[in-house]
């Protein structure tokens, strides 16, 4: 402090002023450091020193220089030293004259005033300048006002206060009148941004007010300047509790003012209720509950003395809930400041004089503590900084010689306020979601409660819980289907506010609903496992796809109550598929459907879990496949049947019956399958033959033939309740240009003499769906024969590799097409770089003859045939396409290679990945960051391969 002194002495001649300023800068380093920086301001400031300051005078101040004709540089520069020496002033009042709290605050509540009044006059000529004057259409220059909120309205700013304000002007109908002529409202948009820019814009000296722009109507997504007009229709269609409550403080700081009184008088039937009703109570009974939520929240671990326990917020709502309450009988008591309306309260003999005294003295003691925290470095804090450093020196400035004083009249102050608080508005019992059945509240009524309960899109979520409520427009409503609502209305209602999409949620609800045997499942189930409604809602929020599924099947329900095991055994399944079906009742038709019903059941089940983190990714595709392969087995076997009851048993050379085998090609043979693949086969037949039948003979290879079309339509015919699967049977011999069906000793010939490299590849995921066979080991002799006899050479190799950009360019270009699978970087880079490392060295170890994916990279790895960096960057990055594939379909039910543009779902996606809410920037980017890293291991494994 030495330095200190010895610029004060340079300056200022007087001893005790010295003195007084190194005790200011003892307690105010913010202070200190301008003054450090700029020791000669303080010249400015020994003329006002302890003189009271208003608007008027400090505009004086601020217009005694020529601003208009000052650059923008030279204006904010001059701001912000007036700023400072408006502040130097402040605090020689405020700690050495000790003057009352209420002089302090609105001697920084004028300051504020005038430097908005100055910097509307600076960019509105600015603007002007370049567009010319805003008009309306008769031709009248449209007004413009500064609306101040909060602390600034109220007259009641602290040393690092925000600014809360609003603008507003006359009309948005007309246009200004210079060369360059812009709408009104972009001419306002333009001149509320300069304004912001002009304070809040930090530059070496500081700045001058943190701006808060939020509190307009649809804050940060609402335009930054309104007509007055569009306040009116706002705040009577959508105004909430808490802008009336924060309309209490409006009050027109710079501008216009004829504007600003037309404004108050606007808003003014919004704000002041003419008669108390119901929902205005509620209203404020909200109100006062989220305060309470914020006590608990702020009073856990520290000692907030704006929002914690016995706080500033208490106060404030006292006095503004008696306002609301008691105007239309006392239209006199309203005042913006919280010390002048404690007197009007008490004048009308709405609070005692002895609480009104209290409270006002719980007041200023208050906003000392907050005023003497935030002196210290500027710092927006309403903390009392007890675990400081300099706690002692906050001690000092607050009045006070030790610790255990201070926290007695803090404790005496708080605990007093809180008993005041809770007896405004005392709760009630009533059950809050009633208000939903009573037949006197109208839809807006409905809108404003969701509103209060911070439900998103209300007016189209009051409409569908009015559809529900009503119930279709085929039957009413019974009194125990309503009963049954109220109870599940108590569960739903308090979920709705955690989610972005509301309305969508109510909407599957109103779709479930109308069967009105679902209403009663999920009491029952309610009844039995409370948590039903919110998984319900969790997947109503996530998944589409899964959604539907429920709407149309609700006794899906019970999976979420229930889910079954994901460890699915294939010939349980299939046990589980045919006991269904096989009972005299069940026609054809029939059977379709319930085999339809039960397979959603079943993926719904895997994707409940799946989204639910409850099974990852290897595990829901292991599920999905084996689900994929018991609708196959019993596909083959139920046509098998009906095939030989016409044609006979297919029969070889030998006399035998002629056996098949299923090879699952693609997903179904590696393991893979996602929500919503096809199915990729291939049938082989014992030997060729004809069937048995007396009068229906026909070949073996037409019978097999026959059997492969009836599991197609068996599989893929859509009926009410969808088809189960798609069949794809290209990656059979000769592709679409040959025979439906071949032997497997025509199989092996072929792919000894014909078979492509690519056909190789496609082998190493095959795999026998129907395992009882007595050509399976067969199959698998002449796949190892095939595959690993011999390690591929660097011509195939070279193959492989060419195989492989020449998909991405019919496929999965341009790379902007972000193609996870065909693209750059994709899935298939990640197979193909496994599938040509397991061709070269399959024949050394059996490990690698399997057909998955994930776990021949693993085997790769422990083999030590890949680097650990690049198998974790291959395995991770497999996991993370593997995902984004199956996210993409489970959500919303898209069968798609590409990752979604839809910012809705990559919100999702983001979400299910543990990304920050709404962060689907991220996803994006980590996509791409695979994509590299994928693209460059895959070079790495071919620059290997073809080295050796």
């Amino acid at each position: 402090m030495a330095d200190i002194s010895n610029k004060l002495k340079s300056i200022i001649e007087d001893q005790e002023q010295i003195k007084n300023f190194e005790y200011i800068f003892k307690h105010s380093i913010f202070l200190r450091n301008y003054f450090v920086k700029y020791p000669e301001n303080i010249k400015n400031v020994l003329p006002i020193l302890g003189k009271k300051r208003d608007k008027e005078s400090i505009l004086k101040t601020l217009n005694s220089k020529n601003l208009l004709v000052m650059d923008k540089i030279e204006f904010n520069n001059f701001l912000r030293h007036i700023k400072m020496t408006e502040y130097m002033a402040i605090a020689y009042n405020d700690l050495i004259l000790k003057k009352p709290i209420e002089e302090i605050t609105f001697h920084l509540s004028s300051f504020a005033s005038a430097v908005l009044e100055a910097t509307y006059e600076y960019a509105n000529n600015n603007i002007i300048n370049i567009y010319g004057k805003p008009r309306d259409e008769n031709g009248n220059e449209v007004p413009f006002t500064i609306f101040g909120l909060g602390k600034l309205g109220g007259e009641e700013l602290n040393f690092s206060s925000d600014i809360d304000i609003m603008y507003v002007y006359g009309t948005e109908k007309g246009k200004t009148d210079g060369e360059k002529q812009i709408s009104n409202h972009e001419f306002f948009v333009k001149l509320g941004t300069e304004i912001f820019h002009h304070l809040s814009d930090r530059n070496e000296i500081g700045i001058v007010f943190r701006v808060d722009l939020r509190l307009r109507p649809d804050g940060d997504k609402g335009a930054l300047a309104l007509p007055l007009r569009s306040y009116e229709v706002y705040y009577e269609t959508y105004g909430q509790s808490w802008e009336r409550m924060m309309l209490l403080k409006a009050n027109p700081v710079a501008g216009n003012k004829d504007l600003g009184t037309k404004f108050l008088e606007t808003i003014k039937p919004f704000v002041f209720k003419r008669s108390l009703d119901i929902k205005l109570i509620n209203d404020l009974m909200e109100v006062k509950g989220k305060i309470q939520r914020r006590i608990d929240l702020k009073s856990s671990n520290e000692k907030n003395v704006k929002l914690g326990y016995g706080g500033i917020r208490e106060i404030e709502f006292i006095i503004q809930s008696l306002q609301i309450l008691n105007y239309p009988k006392h239209p006199e008591i309203y005042e913006r400041n919280s010390l002048k309306a404690l007197e009007k309260l008490s004048k009308y003999k709405i609070l005692s004089k002895e609480d009104a005294e209290f409270l006002a003295k719980a007041y200023r003691f208050l906003r000392k503590l907050e005023h003497m925290a935030q002196i210290e470095n500027e710092a927006q804090t309403h903390t009392i900084p007890e675990n400081s450093e300099n706690f002692s020196l906050y001690l000092e400035r607050c009045g006070f010689k030790d610790k255990a004083s201070f926290y007695n009249k803090y404790n005496e102050i708080t605990k007093r306020v809180n008993s005041l608080f809770n007896s405004i508005l005392k709760d009630s019992k009533t059950d809050e979601t009633s208000i939903l059945f009573d037949e006197e509240l109208n839809e807006k009524d409905i809108i404003s409660y969701l509103k209060t309960k911070n439900i998103l899109n209300p007016e189209k979520c009051a409409k569908i819980l009015k559809n529900i409520i009503d119930g279709p427009n085929f039957y009413k409503r019974q009194q125990s289907e309503i009963k049954i609502l109220k109870t599940i209305f108590k569960f739903l209602l308090p979920e709705l506010p955690k989610f972005d999409n509301p309305d969508e949620i109510l909407g599957y609800f109103e779709k479930l609903f109308i069967r009105k045997s679902s209403l009663y499942l999920i009491f029952d189930l309610i009844a039995e496992y409370p948590q039903i409604i919110q998984k319900l809602i969790n997947l109503f929020a996530m998944s589409k796809h899964l959604s539907d599924i429920i709407i149309n099947n609700p006794e899906t329900l019970e999976f979420l109550y229930d889910p079954i095991s994901p460890e699915f055994d294939v010939q349980k399944l299939y046990n589980l598929l045919k006991d269904q079906i096989l009972k005299p009742q069940i026609d054809e038709e029939l059977e379709y459907e319930l085999l339809r019903i039960k397979q959603k059941e079943l993926i719904f089940n895997i994707g409940y879990l799946y989204l639910n983190k409850n099974i990852n990714i290897v595990q829901t595709m292991y599920a999905l496949t084996n689900i994929a392969r018991a609708f196959t087995i019993l596909a083959f076997e139920r046509n098998f049947e009906k095939l030989t009851k016409k044609f006979g048993y297919p029969i070889t050379k030998d006399n035998k019956i002629s056996d098949y085998i299923i090879i699952g090609m693609g997903k179904l043979g590696s393991f893979e399958i996602s929500f919503g693949s096809d199915l990729d086969l291939i049938i082989l037949y014992e030997d060729n033959g004809f069937t048995d039948s007396k009068t229906n003979k026909i070949t073996n290879q037409e019978f097999f033939s026959k059997l492969v079309q009836k599991v197609i339509h068996y599989l893929s015919t859509i009926t009410y309740n969808g088809f189960l699967y798609k069949v794809d049977l290209r990656l059979r011999p000769s592709g679409s240009s040959g025979t439906l069906v071949t032997t497997l000793s025509s199989f092996d010939d072929y792919h000894k003499k014909s078979a492509m490299t690519w056909e190789k590849q496609a082998l190493l995921r095959a795999d026998v769906i129907n395992v009882d066979s007595k050509l399976t080991d067969t199959f698998f002799e002449i796949k190892e024969k095939i595959l690993f006899k011999n390690p591929v050479t660097k011509d195939e190799i070279k193959e492989i590799y060419d195989m492989r950009f020449r998909i991405e360019k019919e496929k999965g270009s341009p790379i902007t097409k972000n193609d996870f699978k065909s693209g750059y970087g994709g899935l298939i880079d990640i197979e193909f770089a496994a599938q040509a490392l397991q061709l070269k060295y399959g024949h050394t170890s059996e490990l690698l003859k399997g057909t998955n994916t994930h776990y021949i990279l693993h085997f790769l790895k422990d083999l030590e045939i890949i680097t650990n960096r690049n198998f974790y960057a291959l395995h991770n990055s497999y996991l993370f396409l593997r995902n984004i594939e199956n996210l993409t379909r489970v959500y919303n039910n898209l069968s798609t290679s590409k990752l979604p543009q839809d910012k809705n779902l990559l919100s999702k996606i983001a979400n299910f990945f543990g990304y920050k809410k709404d962060n689907y920037e991220k996803i994006v980017s980590d996509f791409q960051n695979v994509r590299n890293t994928v693209r460059a291991v895959f070079k790495r494994v071919f620059e290997q391969l073809l080295s050796c």
